[in-house]
């Protein structure tokens, strides 16, 4: 994730965020089966982007001076750029993953710990958990076994739910005075 995000504090103890930022989910495939022939594996990578613009409330609890632990949860509204095709390495699988719908929203939060400083500014570091409200994609595969007609699998429905590690620099509240 990559981003730009807004924060308007209420209070000392509570804060608004929102902004707008790039997702990119990376999924891994992985097929084989016997035969005759012995066995065939494949393997298949793609890469699923989407923008999304989060709405959190932030409560904070102050642990210290300038720490503070910090709770958020939230919503996201998720735009999905596209559908991606992938080939396997050794062309065994054939995969399609289609939008499930054009816009989607989502649950997000996450459960941190904030430095501040008011002439370096404030430093986040955290974990995050995102959970799409439905599914973000529909997953269609083919499976090739050498033969002329590969195996069809019903369709896959990819939730996209992930659980991450945040960095965040949110700069002095000061600056703009200090560029005057």
């Amino acid at each position: 994730n990559f981003g730009m995000v807004f924060k308007s504090t209420i209070s000392n103890n509570f804060s608004l965020e929102s902004g707008i930022i790039f997702y990119q989910r990376n999924f891994r495939l992985t097929g084989s089966s016997s035969n005759i022939s012995g066995v065939l594996r494949d393997t298949s990578s793609f890469s699923y982007v989407s923008y999304g613009i989060p709405f959190q409330g932030i409560v904070y609890i102050q642990v210290g001076s300038d720490l503070f632990m910090r709770n958020a949860i939230g919503l996201n509204m998720d735009f999905y750029a596209s559908s991606v095709k992938s080939k396997g390495i050794n062309l065994g699988i054939d995969h399609i993953s289609e939008r499930a719908r054009w816009i989607n929203g989502s649950i997000t939060g996450n459960l941190g710990v904030e430095k501040r400083d008011d002439k370096l500014g404030t430093f986040y570091i955290g974990a995050e958990v995102n959970i799409p409200i439905s599914a973000i994609a529909v997953t269609k595969l083919k499976y090739h076994y050498g033969g002329i007609n590969p195996d069809k699998y019903d369709n896959l429905f990819l939730r996209g739910n992930y659980f991450g590690i945040q960095i965040k620099y949110y700069l002095p509240k000061d600056l703009e005075n200090k560029l005057e």
